[in-house]
């Protein structure tokens, strides 16, 4: 277990996740968690967030060395304002990755189909109110 990547594919074996449930569970890709799991940098963001979301160590994710799991629930809560600042500060680096992309695309387009009934509706009943008169 001496990279990243392999560090990464113990968490997923240990939680007996698929590729696809553990990407759904941190918002990306089956196909990022397989190249997460095999080869490749791991943006700090992906570290930030598997440590958060799991309990794992950041530390022990990077590099192998130290406690495995977190020890509290006060360190996770640490982990939340580093996790915001990763996101804002890779989020250009994010959105260059095709991947991430297609997945936030994904999902713009999910929240755009559930609120455009809402929407629709709505402006029918403005529109029904003023020709009314």
């Amino acid at each position: 277990m001496n990279t990243v990547n392999s560090r990464i594919d113990t968490i997923v074996s240990e939680l007996k996740l698929s590729n696809q449930e553990f990407g759904d569970s941190i918002g990306v890709t089956e196909a990022t968690i397989r190249n997460l799991r095999r080869k490749g940098n791991v943006s700090d963001i992906y570290v930030e967030v598997i440590s958060l979301k799991y309990n794992y160590s950041k530390n022990w994710i990077k590099s192998g060395e130290g406690e495995k799991k977190l020890n509290s629930q006060k360190e996770v809560l640490l982990s939340i304002p580093k996790l915001s600042e990763e996101c804002i500060k890779n989020w250009d680096k994010l959105l260059e990755d095709p991947l991430f992309k297609a997945k936030l695309e994904n999902e713009a387009t999910k929240v755009a189909y559930e609120i455009t009934p809402r929407i629709i509706e709505q402006f029918r009943q403005e529109w029904e109110k003023s020709n009314v008169r």
